[in-house]
């Protein structure tokens, strides 16, 4: 290989060959990298009524990775936000709504991280 270029060529490529692979090595490490998103809850009516208790867990690929637990001991409002760090990709919300009386009702919704707008979880049924 030493005849394919020559060394007044290596050592001028050599620092440019040095920037591109840092400038690689950083899109690659900032896509990967945590970010804070900020993702808002909002309840129907009748849930909000009833609800007591809301548990989230945030899973990817099978694994979980952050949860949520949020109690309403003076009523649920309609609304709420919850800023979590996950990295970019989908997620799936395993999300339980548990009553006053003790009834558990079991939701699933996704999320995609990054958004431009903040994401909107409904927990109304969706029938």
């Amino acid at each position: 290989m030493p005849g394919y270029f020559s060394p007044q060529l290596r050592r001028r490529l050599a620092p440019l060959l040095l920037v591109v692979a840092v400038l690689l090595f950083g899109k690659i490490a900032h896509e990967e990298t945590p970010r804070e998103q900020l993702v808002r809850y909002s309840l129907s009516p009748a849930q909000q009524s009833t609800a007591r208790e809301l548990r989230v867990t945030y899973t990817a690929d099978g694994d979980v990775l952050t949860g949520l637990q949020q109690r309403f001991p003076a009523g649920a409002p309609a609304e709420f936000t919850h800023t979590t760090s996950l990295k970019p990709g989908r997620y799936s919300l395993s999300i339980d709504l548990i009553s006053r009386d003790g009834q558990v009702t079991h939701l699933s919704r996704a999320l995609e991280v990054p958004t431009e707008a903040t994401p909107r979880i409904s927990l109304a049924d969706e029938r």
